[in-house]
């Protein structure tokens, strides 16, 4: 008979070998214990982790569960089945025995991490941040459970509780780099871009010799449009990292906006020889090429990427380069063969009927962008939520106004001497609940009444499923939008919330209206389409294909001209 004595010495061996990582010894030494004693629950319980790490979870489980019986209330034993059901995918299960394991030691916090983790894989984040706040009440500065819930409510209307959280932990670590530089991303997340700003320096300032701070910091001045502030901080991140081939592709962008075409080139270049994996992945040396006009060589880089990935970006870019190099034929083989196979692929289709307008197709263009078929403008129903209209625009526009992604003139966007929300369609959403709701009826509508023709790309390319994005534009003065596209979107429309009398005045100047059909001033080919324009009323929805192109008239008064823009995006099939 073996001694107790013996069976421990043996299950300490056991242990050692286990923890060394050598398997098959733990494994003999284990299973000598349980011939001595079947009910030696520790060596059930090690026994049951190594199977599981050795790939063979389900004898694991069995094993340790056989521990379980013998000792049912160990947080440990519980502990294990439970992150092991998590590990290979067996989350409603992982959930519960968790809970088991936390009733049976309510003071570990392990548990309530594992099993907050459990919940998000279960996509039920709301769950999972009520398990960490509850572990939280019992050990307010554990680190992992801190950055973990503030992770989680960074994603939700909680988002500030989030910077809180982080600004506590900053306050018990302030030498950590790396807290700062997520309360950094979090903050510009939130458009709170000042703080962000703020963060990034004080993260530089305590190492001088890291170069990540200094590329956030640049990444965060570009953001707010201040690119020549930005390219310092690009060239210390550089100075630091010579390799540092991230850095180089965004301080080519920034030279981009600074119009110094030639050092943006030669950048980017650098960027493509130290990471050569961006040919093809990236098109930016192309679209800086075709900026310069040297249109060969733009073709080149996009056939690369075309011939890498064939995604529509690379599609259109190539398609566009080839219409402005001169070769039309060229442009219009490269969209349709796409279309062929992505049909309504609203990036390819707005260079499609650029290169049929370069072509001088006129009457393709206009089966393509038909405005009578496709432009629909209506004034909505007040929504029951509301007692009229004007209360609903005025919720609406409290809304926006007050929201902290409203910015002047964001960089690369469409809206020039003007403000420019961000996403409007998350949480906290106010009346845009409402709104959304509104959207998701017209929508509705709008698709039931699309003509039966299934060769047009736009019908064929009638999403089943799609979601909304939605962000806001004020004007005034000269505030206006240049000629765009909704590229990623199927369809695309706006709301008038509130505009200034001139617009409907019947001034013949057509102040604040919207022109549809006009190209992007940008563009290398010089086109003359037709066009359309439509005059704005407050509380009227004007629904379109993403693919066409749209501009504002500016108003020139003082008087605000608010309108609510968004994307119906189609869901992957």
């Amino acid at each position: 008979m073996v001694k107790v004595r013996d069976l421990e010495k043996l299950l300490e061996s056991a242990m050692a070998a286990h923890q060394s990582g050598n398997y098959s010894e733990a494994a003999a030494l284990y299973q000598e214990i349980l011939l001595a004693d079947p009910n030696h629950n520790e060596a059930l319980h090690f026994f049951g982790l190594l199977k599981h790490e050795s790939g063979e979870s389900e004898q694991g489980l069995t094993l340790i569960e056989r521990a379980i019986s013998l000792a049912p209330q160990s947080p440990h034993y519980l502990g294990n089945r439970a992150a092991i059901l998590g590990q290979i995918g067996r989350l409603l299960e992982a959930s519960k025995a968790y809970r088991k394991a936390i009733t049976a030691a309510p003071e570990n916090i392990d548990l309530y991490l594992g099993m907050a983790k459990v919940l998000e894989e279960m996509n039920d984040d709301a769950s999972a941040i009520a398990t960490l706040e509850t572990a939280r009440r019992l050990d307010p500065k554990h680190d992992q459970l801190c950055i973990d819930l503030a992770r989680l409510l960074s994603q939700t209307e909680r988002a500030s509780e989030a910077v809180s959280i982080l600004n506590e932990m900053i306050g018990r670590h302030p030498l950590l780099i790396e807290l700062k530089l997520q309360q950094g991303q979090l903050l510009l997340d939130l458009y709170r871009m000042d703080e962000a700003e703020e963060i990034y320096r004080s993260a530089v300032a305590l190492d001088h010799s890291h170069p990540l701070p200094n590329y956030k910091l640049a990444r965060c001045l570009a953001k707010k449009g201040q690119w020549a502030e930005a390219i310092p901080s690009y060239e210390e991140a550089i100075r630091l990292k010579p390799d540092y081939a991230e850095a180089f592709l965004y301080l080519a962008r920034a030279y981009q906006e600074l119009g110094d075409l030639d050092r943006a080139i030669k950048t980017c270049e650098k960027a493509y020889r130290l990471r050569p994996a961006y040919r093809g992945d990236d098109i930016l040396l192309g679209i800086l090429l075709q900026e310069a006009e040297r249109f060969e060589e733009a073709v080149y880089e996009f056939e690369v990427a075309v011939d890498k990935h064939s995604d529509n970006i690379a599609v259109a870019a190539l398609a566009q380069c080839q219409l402005a190099a001169g070769n039309g034929e060229a442009a219009r083989k490269t969209a349709e063969t796409y279309l062929q196979n992505n049909p309504g692929d609203t990036h390819v289709l707005v260079t499609l009927s650029l290169v049929l307008e370069g072509l001088g197709e006129r009457k393709k263009v206009r089966n393509l962008v038909d405005f009578d078929s496709f432009l629909r403008p209506t004034i909505i129903k007040t929504p029951n939520e509301f007692e009229n209209l004007n209360d609903f625009n005025q919720a609406l526009s409290d809304h926006l106004l007050a929201h902290p992604s409203l910015i002047l003139s964001p960089p690369r966007n469409a809206t020039r001497d003007g403000y420019h929300s961000g996403e409007l369609f998350e949480e906290p959403m106010g009346p845009f609940s409402v709104f959304q709701h509104v959207l998701e009826k017209e929508i509705e509508s709008y698709i039931a009444s699309l003509p039966n023709d299934p060769s047009h790309p736009f019908i064929a390319g009638k999403p089943d499923n799609w979601w909304l994005n939605a962000w806001g534009i004020v004007l005034d003065g000269p505030g206006h939008q240049i000629s765009h596209a909704h590229n990623t979107a199927w369809l695309s429309g706006v709301y008038y919330v509130q505009l200034p009398d001139v617009v409907n005045s019947g001034n013949k100047k057509q102040p604040g209206w919207i022109e549809f059909g006009p190209p992007p001033p940008d563009f290398p080919v010089p086109l003359d389409p037709e066009t359309i324009m439509i005059e704005p009323e407050v509380g009227k929805l004007i629904l379109f294909p993403g693919y066409m192109f749209h501009r504002t008239i500016p108003t020139g008064v003082i008087d605000r001209r608010i309108s609510i823009a968004f994307n119906v995006i189609a869901e992957p099939l």
